[in-house]
């Protein structure tokens, strides 16, 4: 949290400095915290056919963010935030064995990042709307897999980090955020954020794993979140 605040006050307050009176900066700087809704849109694709493997079902990962509003006019400003949080998906619970009638199989990707966003904004009242973009720096990836009912014992919960290579080091995100002033220093905030470039590593198709299988990858993703805040 820490190298989280120092990158985003280098980034920001010499901006902030040139456009305003230093008693004024605090005054737009906000911390956030929430949760939300992932969605990963799978395919794989080869000569005969194209099939999706998507992970929709409902599941709450953690983000926290630090943010900083700048106001250029009565109604008009622009959103700045540096965060942590995770994108990815969840399986729907599925049978993929079907000698084994009663086996059932789900997983779950999680990817980890570093987000720095910007979004030009609009304030009527308590009600502030924001779009624009993000760029996401992935830091860590993890597979959860659960296997149940399997008459050969390999059943229960694992996690698998050796699946890296599946993945882009980076991504790009455009969304739009509603954001309501409560009690004056707090605020709810919603976010709708939507990938907009391709989240399967560059190199997949030259990977002896994937080389072995003939086909490709394309893997896109989007998320959801509700942010509880305090603003200076």
């Amino acid at each position: 949290m820490k190298h989280l605040l120092l990158v985003y006050g280098l980034l920001t307050i010499p901006i902030a400095l040139a456009g305003q009176p230093v008693q004024n900066i605090i005054s737009g700087l906000s911390l956030e915290i929430g949760g939300g809704y992932n969605q990963l849109f799978w395919t794989y694709e080869d000569l005969q056919s194209s099939n999706e493997a998507n992970r929709t079902q409902f599941n709450v990962r953690p983000a926290f963010k630090a943010g900083y509003q700048f106001s250029f006019a009565r109604s008009f400003g622009v959103y700045t935030f540096v965060g942590y949080n995770q994108i990815g998906g969840k399986s729907e619970v599925q049978n993929i064995f079907p000698v084994w009638e009663l086996s059932t199989y789900e997983d779950e990707y999680r990817i980890e990042t570093i987000e720095f966003g910007l979004m030009p904004s609009f304030s009527r009242n308590k009600l502030r709307i924001s779009a624009g973009g993000k760029y996401n720096r992935h830091i860590n990836y993890t597979h959860i897999f659960n296997h149940q009912n399997r008459p050969d014992g390999f059943n229960g919960e694992n996690r698998n980090t050796d699946v890296d290579f599946f993945f882009a080091d980076q991504s790009v995100d455009l969304g739009i955020r509603l954001e309501y002033a409560i009690y004056n220093t707090w605020m709810i905030a919603s976010e709708a954020w939507f990938g907009i470039t391709e989240l399967s590593d560059p190199d997949l198709e030259d990977n002896p794993q994937i080389l072995l299988q003939g086909g490709s990858y394309r893997i896109r993703q989007n998320h959801v979140r509700i942010y509880l805040g305090y603003r200076f």
